[in-house]
């Protein structure tokens, strides 16, 4: 694979202590949703959450969340002259940098995370063409499903191309009820996110541990015939266990460096309540690790019924044929006796009782020693050969 070294042209003012998850920053081709038109969503305590038309009418003396969804480089280059982004932040925004992770600046924390798109994630497990094998397509992991957090001291800027299927859910109780209690900041925000983010692949485990279980009933209780579709299944299985494993890692070293290396950006309560979501992500992840030895266990029963049924069939096949061998060598003594009696010689008992039944019979000796000589070389040959 060739990776390839991204320069910026832009000057760089602020002192960055970028931390990566990964090792190398890898270029990604421009998406598309950069030419489309934005949406702005502002949501103020006061004023609740009201779509926007621009960027220009944002608050500059209270708490505000701002989400941009499809943002332009104008939307961009506002954030970097008017909030201080840093280039290299727009940069991965712009490139629709697909890698998870977290990095600490002067007057803000970037955090890029990936979201599990559910109509890619199911549909293309279930697509036509893949259940009738002609399909070679899956679910990309690397597709634009990222939402990047930028989160300063009193306001948070959330950005994303895809929709969040909890996004109802933060507005109408999550921070409703965080407004009864402690008032609203850009890190409290973020943990918000980051906790509804794994609610959402909890949401997910769970139907995935009703299908693991299923599967492990049905494997061992259903027949030879109703089995065709079992294999199948358990492979989409074990895709979805894998692709919410491959996501719930990168969150994991995530939220251990908010709360261990910039723990001093969050408040107290924010560190308290990301390592209690950090406890989710480990028993998740605990849990994925059962549901695919559960369904390597399912597998291997599979296979193990298959491969007594086909011994089943062959031990079957084995009798047929020992029958079958039996009622040749039965008939094969009638046909014996009608194929010597049908030679071209003088045969015994031809011309009795006229003559001796046993008179003129040397070509038909001569002919029944060479059978029994040539019977008994071949014979010979294929026990020296060991084919017998």
């Amino acid at each position: 694979m060739n990776y390839t070294k991204r320069t910026c042209n832009l000057t760089c003012t602020n002192n960055i202590r970028p931390v990566f998850i990964g090792s190398l920053r890898v270029a990604s081709p421009r998406p598309k949703h950069m030419a489309t038109d934005a949406e702005y969503l502002l949501y103020q305590p006061k004023t609740g959450a009201v779509p926007i038309s621009s960027l220009e009418k944002l608050p500059n003396d209270e708490f505000f969340w701002l989400d941009i969804r499809h943002p332009s480089s104008h939307d961009l280059y506002f954030l970097e002259t008017s909030f201080g982004v840093h280039p290299l932040t727009v940069e991965d925004i712009q490139l629709g940098e697909t890698r998870e992770k977290c990095e600490s600046y002067d007057t803000y924390v970037f955090i890029s995370v990936q979201l599990l798109d559910e109509e890619e994630f199911y549909g293309r497990l279930h697509s036509p063409l893949e259940e009738r094998g002609e399909s070679k397509g899956h679910y990309n992991p690397n597709s634009n499903t990222n939402c990047y957090l930028l989160i300063f001291p009193h306001y948070l800027i959330s950005i994303r191309s895809v929709g969040l299927p909890f996004l109802s859910q933060i507005l109408t109780r999550r921070i409703v009820v965080n407004d009864a209690r402690n008032a609203l900041t850009g890190d409290w925000l973020s943990y918000i996110f980051l906790d509804e983010i794994v609610d959402d692949f909890t949401r997910q485990a769970t139907l995935l541990q009703a299908e693991v279980d299923t599967i492990e009933d049905l494997t061992l209780t259903l027949g030879r015939f109703d089995q065709a579709d079992m294999l199948r299944r358990i492979y989409q299985a074990h895709r979805r266990t894998t692709i919410l494993a491959r996501l719930i890692q990168p969150k994991l070293e995530i939220i251990h460096l908010l709360t261990e290396r910039h723990m001093d950006r969050l408040e107290t309560r924010t560190v308290l309540y990301l390592r209690d979501v950090q406890d989710h992500l480990q028993t998740l992840r605990q849990d994925l690790t059962e549901f695919r030895e559960a369904l390597d266990r399912s597998h291997d029963n599979y296979l193990g019924q298959s491969d007594i049924e086909l011994a089943m069939a062959g031990h079957r096949m084995n009798v047929t044929v020992k029958k079958m061998t039996a009622l040749t060598f039965v008939i094969g003594f009638a046909m014996a006796i009608s194929t010597i009696m049908g030679m071209n010689t003088r045969v015994p008992f031809q011309d009795f009782p006229k003559e001796s039944p046993f008179a003129n019979l040397l070509p038909f000796w001569l002919l029944m020693v060479s059978m029994v000589a040539l019977v008994t070389i071949v014979f010979m040959a294929g026990r020296y050969k060991k084919w017998l």
